[in-house]
């Protein structure tokens, strides 16, 4: 008995599933890289963690169209397309995060410069209300009912300042004003220096008091070029 083996039927290619290409797979990746610069330049065009968060945003988006809908980027198989979703979003959120650009430090950097230099008050800040760069702590003595004032003056900005002038009140144990003093300490403060001032006679006032509490209420800046800051930071 013999058997005759008949051909087998042409398939139809309708039924076959379809072959990998790479030229699917080439475009997809220039959507991705376009998108992505796109979507980085929108955040900060001069920022490479930028970039990367865009190229990554658009690879988790195909990523998830291919998880849907069979795509040739990744061989018409849902798992290779649930996989580099994965690892899209293993590997490049903490990549993106640890990238920073040199412009955006640069920013940073200066506008804590600009926010240093007006806290230290320009020419005019400075000679219009030099008071407000000064600060004063008071040294309190008393000697046979007689009271002086001493302490020290600091003054935070790039001009020196002279001729300052204090409001002082005497208080009691209950935070009572006893008496109220106006001084004016002719010294000069250097240009982000403190000095001490000797102590200053009030005249006599009520034994009760236990604590003098001073305000700068004037001064005089001295004209000249500003004290350029050598601190770091």
């Amino acid at each position: 008995m013999t058997f005759e083996l008949s051909p087998l039927p042409p398939s139809d290619p309708k039924t076959q599933p379809p072959k990998p290409s790479i030229g699917p797979v080439l475009l997809t990746l220039l959507l991705i890289l376009c998108i992505g610069g796109i979507v980085g330049w929108f955040f900060d065009g001069r920022d490479l963690g930028a970039f990367v968060g865009g190229f990554m945003i658009t690879g988790l988006i195909v990523s998830v169209l291919g998880a849907l809908v069979r795509l040739p980027f990744f061989f018409n198989k849902r798992l290779v397309a649930i996989g580099a979703g994965l690892v899209t979003l293993l590997a490049g959120v903490p990549f993106a995060m640890s990238l920073e650009a040199p412009e955006r430090t640069l920013k940073r950097e200066a506008k804590a410069t600009v926010a240093k230099a007006e806290s230290r008050g320009t020419y005019d800040d400075v000679h219009r209300k030099p008071e407000r760069y000064l600060v004063m702590r008071p040294v309190y003595g008393r000697e046979f009912g007689r009271v002086s004032i001493g302490g020290t003056l600091s003054n935070s900005s790039p001009y020196a300042i002279k001729d300052v002038k204090l409001k002082c009140r005497a208080v009691s144990e209950t935070n009572k004003t006893l008496a109220r003093h106006r001084l004016t300490i002719f010294k000069r403060v250097p240009a982000g220096e403190t000095i001490t001032f000797a102590p200053v006679e009030v005249g006599y006032v009520d034994p009760q008091v236990v604590e003098v509490y001073c305000e700068v209420s004037g001064a005089d800046m001295i004209p000249g070029p500003a004290k350029v800051s050598t601190t770091a930071g």
